[in-house]
This record gives structure tokens, C-alpha cells and sequence, in this order.
């Protein structure tokens, strides 16, 4: 870790670690240091959540509707370095969006491990490569890396 490096971290069964009695506000909220129930709810808003289904207890939420409150109730805690993985798991089109948006405007670190390609596409700005117990840097996005792999492969091909 980094100096001054503060973590927030999402898994796969994250929402499987939500308080099942706790309504969406409250879970949020009680994550949140220096937001008002109006922010929290603006915030929630933004993960299709609005009117009463914020007080919807977490126990009778969908796996994808749980998903979103985890993902929410990890952006409302300070942080400069976010670890996500597979953070697109059980979310529709919709709220992968929604967590689009707001990967593309942390001014922080996201290191994400994700298959969806066009998910972290638009956000991604380096990728590393980990193959055969060596690590290895490219610059851009996805498609930027698997268009400087293709070239590789084929300068590759002519120098056999």
C-alpha cells in the first residue's frame, strides 16, 4: 500500500455481506461520514432507487438490487483507491451503466477485475497484463491493449 492510500474494496459477494434488517437509507447512510440523508438519497437516486423503495429492507432485494446498495454504500466511504472485483456481476444494463458513470468521475485509483469488456472500457486508462508469472503495463483502454497485443503477436509472427 501507498502512503496515505485509503481502501475501498467490492467482491463478488459483497451484497451477501449487507445487514438483512437494515433498510437501503440506512445502509448507505450509516456508511457515509459527511453526507446528509438528502445526498444519500440523490446518491441512491442515481442507483435507481428512489421514493419508498429506499425503505426497502435488504432482505427482500433482488441479488442485483443488493449489488447496487454495495456499490453505493462503497462510494459514500472516503477513499483514493478502490479494488473491484467482478463489480458487474448480478447488474443489469442499467445500473452497470449507472456504476459507468461514476467509475469515469473518481478522481482516484480503480483497480477492477472484470470480463465485461465494455464496462471498463470506457473508464480504463491502463491495463495490466499478468501471463505466464510476468506483469506488464500498457497505456489506454481495453481496446487499445488488445489492438498493442495483436501488433506484438504479429511483429511476433514475421521475426519467426
Amino acid at each position: 500500500m501507498g502512503h496515505n492510500a485509503i481502501l475501498s474494496y467490492f467482491g463478488q459477494h459483497q451484497a451477501q455481506e449487507l445487514a438483512p434488517d437494515l433498510s437501503i437509507l440506512d445502509t448507505v447512510y450509516h456508511a457515509a461520514e459527511d453526507l446528509t440523508v438528502t445526498s444519500v438519497r440523490s446518491l441512491l437516486g442515481a442507483f435507481l432507487f428512489s421514493g419508498d423503495d429506499v425503505d426497502k429492507q435488504v432482505r427482500v432485494l433482488s441479488g442485483g438490487e443488493k449489488s447496487r446498495v454495495a456499490l453505493a454504500r462503497m462510494l459514500v466511504q472516503p477513499a483514493n483507491l478502490m479494488l473491484l472485483d467482478e463489480p458487474t456481476n448480478h447488474l443489469d444494463i442499467s445500473s452497470q451503466e449507472v456504476l459507468q458513470e461514476a467509475m469515469a468521475q473518481y478522481e482516484g485509483t480503480i483497480v477492477v477485475v472484470s470480463h465485461n469488456r465494455y464496462f471498463v472500457n470506457s473508464f480504463v486508462n491502463k491495463v495490466l497484463e499478468i501471463r505466464n508469472g510476468r506483469a506488464a503495463l500498457y497505456e489506454g483502454n481495453i481496446d487499445d491493449y488488445l489492438d498493442c497485443r495483436r501488433k506484438e503477436q504479429e511483429k511476433g509472427r514475421e521475426n519467426n
